[in-house]
């Protein structure tokens, strides 16, 4: 148990180090931008019904309903019964709504994403930014209504990771090895690719896990660069 609550420990401080690297871009950048336009999606029943309107006129919200609420005054798309799948990471988010080639197929493209649903529609260790599951406790909404308002524009974020494929043992003459990173990553930005690994520097939040798995040495931490974390 107590592994277990330290892994979350570890988790919280990097999506916290990630968050805390945004910064609105005034300057030629040294890290990685996220350029949100203000479209958010929220995700849910009644409170995403509610909430909706107090994001105007900051931003553009809409509402993926997954149940039978309704609220005339919102822009809403139903659920109805369709697969949900979520992609992407602020200011590029892409929900699949049902199966490619079916008539109810259809693709929701915003930057950001309000989840309000009962269980999570990207059950991950460390969602990306951009993507935020507050729970139901209206004092957390409330401040937080304030927080996504302000996520419009240009951000900056370091890159976490320096990766060398030379030392790399995830592959060798298409013979898997090793996956420890791939595994251990909690934001799960890393997939196997070839003889060697990828890693979604958008996706990376800096938690350092796949470091101290990797035995190698290919993967390491990068400090970010004094002025970068602000």
């Amino acid at each position: 148990m107590s592994s277990v609550i330290e892994q979350d420990e570890i988790d919280r401080q990097a999506r916290d180090r990630a968050l805390a690297g945004w910064r609105q871009a005034e300057a030629p950048p040294s890290g990685l931008i996220f350029r949100s336009r203000g479209r958010i999606l929220l995700i849910g029943g009644e409170d995403a019904l509610f909430y909706a309107p107090r994001l105007l006129p900051e931003l553009q919200p809409q509402v993926l309903v997954i149940d039978d609420s309704d609220e005339p005054s919102v822009v809403s798309i139903p659920l109805a019964g369709r697969t949900l799948q979520v992609e992407g990471y602020l200011g590029n988010f892409r929900v699949v709504l049902g199966k490619p080639g079916q008539r109810e197929h259809e693709i929701i493209e915003c930057d950001l994403i309000l989840d309000l649903s009962p269980e999570p529609v990207l059950p991950r260790d460390l969602p990306p930014l951009g993507l935020y599951r507050p729970g139901n406790e209206p004092l957390v909404l409330d401040a937080l209504v304030d927080e996504l308002k302000s996520l419009r524009g240009e951000f900056e974020k370091p890159k976490f990771f320096v990766y060398d494929p030379s030392a790399c043992a995830h592959a060798r003459n298409g013979v898997e090895g090793c996956n420890r990173c791939i595994e251990a990553c909690p934001a799960e930005a890393i997939q196997g690719r070839g003889e060697g690994v990828e890693v979604n520097p958008m996706l990376c939040q800096g938690g350092g896990s796949c470091a101290s798995v990797c035995p190698s040495g290919a993967i390491g931490y990068a400090l970010p660069r004094s002025g970068e974390l602000q």
